[in-house]
Formats: C-alpha cells, structure tokens, sequence
C-alpha cells in the first residue's frame, strides 16, 4: 500500500546526494516538501530539479551541527503536521581519532546523534495525535561493527540503527513507523567531501554503490513494513558476516579495510 504524504514532508542533508534523491523521488509523489542543509545553492538546484507538477519545496537553510541550526528547523516545522521525516544528514570525520579535530568530532555526534534525535522529538507528539507518520533514519553498513579509523563516525551510526529500532518498537500498533536504511559507501558529497585520496587507497572506500539506488530503497521502506533495510546485496552479506565474525576479528580487519593513507580530513553529506 503507497503511504500517503498530504502533509508536510521534511528531508535533511537534501542538498546532494542521497538526501537529493529521495527529495526527486517524494516530489513525483507529489509531497509537500520541507528540505534543510547548509548548502544554500545545493538547495536551490535540487529545489528546480524536481516535478515541476509537485507542490513547490520549501528550503531552510540550517547548519545541524550547530543547536541555533537546530532551533531553527525545529521552529519552521513546529506546529505543522509532519507526515514523513527523512533524518538523512550525516557527517564524519575519517582518521586517526587522536589526531582529529575534537570540534569536527564534536559535530559528528551532534549532527548524527543530537539533532537526529531533537527533530524526531519534535515530531512525534503530532504524529501519535493524528495516529499517521512515519521517521526514516539514515544509518549505515558502518554501524554493524567498530570502525577503527572512523571511530565517531561508526559509533553515531550504531546510535542511529540502535535507536532507530528501538523507537520502531516503542511505536508499535501506534499507526506511527520508524525505521533505518543502512547503505554503504555511496556516490555523494559525503565521499568527495572525505578527500580523494583517502576514498581511493581505504579498502572499504574504493567500491561504492549510487545514491539512486540507495533513495530507491529508502523510498521503498516508506511504503513496506521493514524497519531495518541493508541497501545493496554485497552490503548485507558483509554485515552478516560481521555478526558471526568473533568481534576482536571484526575490529582489526574492519580497522585494516579503513586504515587512512594521507592526513585526516573531515567529510560532509
């Protein structure tokens, strides 16, 4: 059955990649759509790619690692029935984690964690009042075991599934649906912002899958009954080997497969 978007749909981290994407793909749905990231102009140009027949999208331009970013998303939805929150902004550092910026790590969690969290907060009571909605969170293959090398990173992602199913039970028989899609690495701003070189010597960097057919599936779950979904074949067979790997085993080879090559930079989806 097609899940019906009448009111407000908001996706974060729209600007490009996977979050562009599942913008495209709402917008043939005809759902009226709220987009947030920082990228102002990246906005804009998904903004004027998507069905000139949908409503037209509203931007709000807001930096998530920052609470005033925060404040200001959760003001332009408050009071508004929000029928579908895609919580799809992602940040992450990738490195050594005594080397890295302990500001940039700072961000990873409060992007990741604790804006995730404030705007799913902020929608919840309505949705349960009106017995209608549904929060997406993107997660990732990264939260099924360490990830020496992107520490923060991967443990915000275990955050994200952990809390991500938990709130799905919370929820049950409530007509209110949480989920998380985990895709692995991906063709989007997140790569290109971690640095070529790095995205080219890392094992696990060097095969990505596109943010296409990562927003299909995430734009799938929306209309199934999944409430974890591995985006990708070769994805979920890792993912489930790492769960019968010893975890001393998953740690170091996961740590070998991410082992950085050049100095660590800091990447943005």
């Amino acid at each position: 059955m097609t899940y019906q978007l009448t009111n407000l749909t908001v996706v974060t981290g729209a600007s490009s990649g996977i979050g562009a994407e599942i913008a495209r793909r709402l917008a043939a749905r005809k759902a009226r759509l709220l987009l947030t990231g920082r990228d102002a102009g990246g906005l804009r140009a998904v903004a004027d790619s998507l069905d000139p027949a949908a409503p037209a999208a509203e931007l709000v331009t807001a930096d998530l690692a920052d609470p005033a970013g925060v404040d200001t998303l959760v003001a332009a939805i408050a009071g508004r029935p929000v029928d579908l929150l895609v919580n799809n902004a992602g940040f992450a550092t990738y490195g050594s984690h005594a080397e890295l910026d302990p500001r940039a790590e700072a961000g990873v969690i409060a992007v990741n964690c604790a804006a995730l969290v404030a705007l799913t907060r902020a929608v919840l009571p309505g949705m349960l009042q009106r017995r209608h909605g549904f929060v997406l969170n993107t997660a990732s293959t990264i939260a099924f075991q360490p990830a020496p090398g992107q520490a923060t990173y991967g443990a915000s992602k275990a955050f994200v599934l952990s809390y991500s199913e938990a709130l799905a039970e919370e929820l049950r028989g409530t007509g209110v649906r949480a989920a998380a899609i985990c895709p692995g690495p991906t063709e989007s701003g997140f790569l290109g912002a971690m640095g070529a070189p790095q995205a080219a010597t890392s094992a696990i960097y060097r095969r990505h899958g596109s943010a296409a057919h990562v927003a299909d599936v995430a734009v799938g779950m929306i209309d199934g009954h999944r409430v974890v979904k591995i985006a990708g074949l070769t994805n979920w067979v890792m993912a489930e080997a790492n769960r019968l790997t010893p975890r001393p085993v998953t740690r170091r080879l996961t740590g070998r497969m991410l082992q950085p090559r050049q100095a660590p930079v800091t990447a943005v989806n």
